[in-house]
């Protein structure tokens, strides 16, 4: 699919995954600690790319982070580093790639009484869905788009919808799907002019 013609053919920026939690080891002076970091990934979609191929985006982490556990990252900049490069090798229509990590570093503190104390955070629960949602799910499955459909049929409508839109007004169109069957979500973004749209 991601191979097909596209009909409105505009770039995107960013194309990718958001929210990827992994265990990453990263070294100490005095040993490895894990972090359970956070990643968002992204690679640039040409204008005759219908489509990303997420799973690429999801293999480039799971190898650095796999690759961790037995030589762990000297920080979270190197891990990203890496991730870009290897996204870019995976992605041959990429030009540019783009990795976001954030990690809850955990300090150990000595109590008074000699117990270690951890500093944690608790985790989070989504609400239960309500019976009426399940129309809109209905709806959805009757009109399934990708990220990177969204935001090209956005631009499109732009376009129409301002035909006189001077050319140096900015633009910035993102969409983001809350999976709920994966562990991360999927992202596509153009930032651009009016003037860049209409010359495509």
């Amino acid at each position: 699919m991601q191979g097909e013609k596209v009909a409105n053919s505009f770039r995107l920026n960013k194309v990718g995954v958001t929210g990827v939690v992994k265990p990453v080891q990263v070294r100490r002076p005095n040993r490895a600690v894990t972090l359970t970091t956070t990643l968002d990934v992204f690679v640039d979609l040409p204008p005759n790319q219908k489509g990303s191929h997420l799973s690429r985006n999801l293999e480039a982490i799971n190898e650095v982070v796999d690759r961790s556990v037995r030589d762990p990252v000297a920080s979270l900049e190197e891990l990203t580093d890496t991730i870009a490069r290897s996204l870019l090798k995976r992605h041959d229509y990429a030009t540019t790639s783009e990795v976001w990590a954030s990690a809850a570093y955990f300090l150990e503190r000595t109590s008074p009484w000699g117990r270690t104390s951890l500093a944690l955070s608790a985790p989070t629960f989504g609400l239960l869905k309500r019976p009426d949602e399940g129309r809109l799910v209905e709806m959805a499955h009757r009109n399934p788009k990708f990220v990177e459909d969204v935001v090209r049929d956005v631009l499109e409508r732009l376009l129409k919808r301002y035909p006189k839109m001077p050319d140096g007004t900015w633009v910035r169109v993102k969409s983001e799907a809350e999976e709920s069957i994966h562990k991360h979500n999927a992202f596509a973004e153009r930032s651009t002019t009016f003037g860049e749209l209409r010359a495509m």
